[in-house]
């Protein structure tokens, strides 16, 4: 067995296939030491809710539509984020009076406190970031953002096709 750091389909044929793998490894890594960052301050929400609950905090009553949009998230997700949130007494979540398909979310006063921990602890972790990013020498978010707007406007299956 290889004692190389690098997992075996790094050095693989395959290598670029496998670029979800590494993407979700990387963000496996960020999410354990930010579920870490997060827990040392107190903050009960999940590390994967914090851009909710910064979003929500800068931009209050906001609807679940819109929290959608904002954030790239699908409705149903906002909603089982919501449900969660709700649990942890973070958000509170009415329906429109006008449209009660609509449901109206705002920050309860814990969800408050917490957003305003996490908006310091966040501050320190994008300094950290973008040192990291100096140190590699490429802005990943940009090139985050570049691949998923390439792969939008050209999936996998069109390029598969293409290269035919």
């Amino acid at each position: 067995m290889p004692s190389s750091s690098k997992p075996f389909f790094y050095a693989s044929k395959y290598r670029a296939a496998f670029l979800a793998s590494m993407a979700g490894r990387l963000r496996d890594l960020i999410c354990e030491d930010g579920s870490k960052l997060l827990k040392a301050k107190g903050v009960t929400a999940p590390v994967t809710d914090v851009s909710f609950m910064l979003f929500l905090s800068e931009n209050e009553p906001s609807f679940t539509a819109d929290i959608a949009r904002a954030l790239n998230f699908s409705h149903q997700r906002v909603a089982s984020r919501i449900t969660i949130l709700e649990k942890l007494k973070l958000v509170t979540c009415v329906s429109d009076k006008q449209d009660l398909r609509r449901k109206r979310v705002t920050l309860t006063k814990k969800g408050k406190s917490e957003a305003l921990a996490q908006a310091e602890i966040y501050k320190t972790v994008a300094l950290a970031i973008e040192d990291l990013f100096e140190e590699i020498g490429d802005d990943l978010m940009d090139r985050l953002q570049l691949t998923l707007e390439t792969l939008e406007q050209e999936s996998l299956p069109e390029r598969i096709d293409r290269l035919k």
